[in-house]
């Protein structure tokens, strides 16, 4: 040491509560945290895993749903199209036995328009002759018509009344129905019954309303009881 330089120790010593801020600020300075490092480098090697992971194996495919089987067409509609062919066949049907009865409606009436002029003629030329005799001789009239004759004349009057009902039309029934009857001294119908029915409830009616609505003239002798069979039948 120089001669005459004064030296003067300063002594300086932290304060007990300076020391641990030194020592953390000292350490924090010194001593990087580890956990970031740690961090990046798990990320490295997952991102590493991955990319080696899509080398090695391709991505599972993607799941997608199927389409819905479609219903066909037909067979959603098969039961509409039945519905719809069996009503056609039965309106075909339908017409047929319509156009079936009205040709056979047109034959009969032609038919029975020609009968009836036959027996409207021979109507009223019996008819005269049995009213002149029953006038004259009253129930002795028989001698100037025999049974047969006033028989063909019954039957040409309830002939005059007929008619082919509509239900046998459309069935294309056909038939004979055999039948007796009485009648009165004024001429008129008084009991009738079917003795042989024709195996058709519509022809059998219409028999029946055939006898009901004759009204040959007076019999001969006061009252006849007859039968015979009345004949249902048209050409197709």
């Amino acid at each position: 040491m120089p001669e005459g330089e004064v030296v003067t120790e300063v002594s300086i010593a932290p304060t007990p509560d300076a020391a641990p801020l030194i020592a953390q600020q000292s350490s924090n300075a010194t001593s990087p945290d580890p956990h970031p490092q740690d961090d990046t480098d798990a990320q490295a090697a997952e991102e590493s895993a991955r990319a080696s992971m899509q080398d090695i194996a391709p991505p599972p495919p993607k799941i997608v749903a199927p389409d819905p089987i479609p219903i066909p067409l037909k067979t959603k509609n098969a039961k509409r199209d039945q519905a719809l062919a069996r009503e056609r066949e039965l309106n075909n049907k339908k017409q047929r036995q319509e156009e079936e009865a009205r040709r056979a409606a047109a034959q009969y009436a032609q038919k029975r328009a020609q009968a009836r002029a036959k027996t409207t003629a021979a109507h009223f030329q019996l008819g005269a002759a049995a009213r002149r005799a029953g006038v004259r001789h009253g129930s002795g009239a028989a001698n100037h018509m025999s049974n047969a004759a006033y028989a063909a004349l019954v039957a040409a009057e309830i002939n005059r009344h007929k008619f082919y009902p509509a239900a046998a039309r459309a069935k294309g029934a056909i038939g004979s129905v055999g039948v007796t009857f009485s009648i009165g001294s004024s001429g008129a119908i008084t009991s009738h019954a079917i003795t042989r029915s024709s195996g058709n409830s519509a022809l059998d009616a219409a028999a029946g309303h055939m006898l009901a609505s004759s009204h040959p003239p007076p019999p001969p002798g006061g009252a006849f009881h007859g039968s015979t069979t009345i004949h249902f039948n048209y050409e197709r």
